[in-house]
C-alpha cells in the first residue's frame, strides 16, 4: 500500500536538500568553486591544475565498502545468532 503522506514528505525533504547534492555532484564532476572564479592575472603564470581528489576519494571509498563482506559479532558469543543474520540477509 502507498503511503502519500510519506511519499509527499520524502519529496519535501529532497527539495529542501537538492541545492546541495547539485553542489556536492558539482564538486563530484571537477567543477569547484575555485576553478569556476578564477581571477585571471597577466603578471604571473595562470596555469591551472585540476586534480579531482574528490572524485578520487568518493571512488576508492564506495570500491572499498562495497568490495568488502560485511562483518557481524556477537557480544553474547553466541554463533546461532551470526549465522541467522548472515542466512536472512543473503537471501
Amino acid at each position: 500500500m502507498i503511503n502519500n503522506n510519506l511519499l509527499t514528505q520524502c519529496k519535501t525533504d529532497f527539495d529542501l536538500k537538492l541545492h546541495r547534492y547539485e553542489t556536492m555532484r558539482r564538486y563530484y564532476d571537477g567543477y569547484t568553486d575555485a576553478m569556476l572564479h578564477y581571477q585571471m592575472v597577466t603578471k604571473r603564470s595562470n596555469n591551472k591544475l585540476s586534480c579531482n581528489f574528490i572524485q578520487k576519494f568518493v571512488n576508492e571509498e564506495a570500491s572499498y565498502c562495497c568490495g568488502n563482506k560485511i562483518t557481524y559479532s556477537s557480544h553474547s558469543n553466541d554463533s546461532n545468532v551470526i549465522e541467522d543474520l548472515r542466512l536472512n540477509f543473503k537471501h
